[in-house]
């Protein structure tokens, strides 16, 4: 698990505010949806 993380790190070149955990429900509250009728599904990250 560690060595995952670490990898995670490295991926985001560091910053670890660039790893979006797509699994929490919070995502969908703080990023708005891609499209109005995907509200709940799928978000923005742009």
């Amino acid at each position: 698990m560690l060595a995952g993380y670490d990898k995670l790190t490295r991926l985001a070149d560091g910053n670890i505010d660039m790893v979006v955990p797509g699994h929490d429900a919070e995502v969908m509250k703080k990023y708005p949806p891609s499209r109005d009728t995907l509200k709940g599904i799928s978000v923005r990250l742009d």
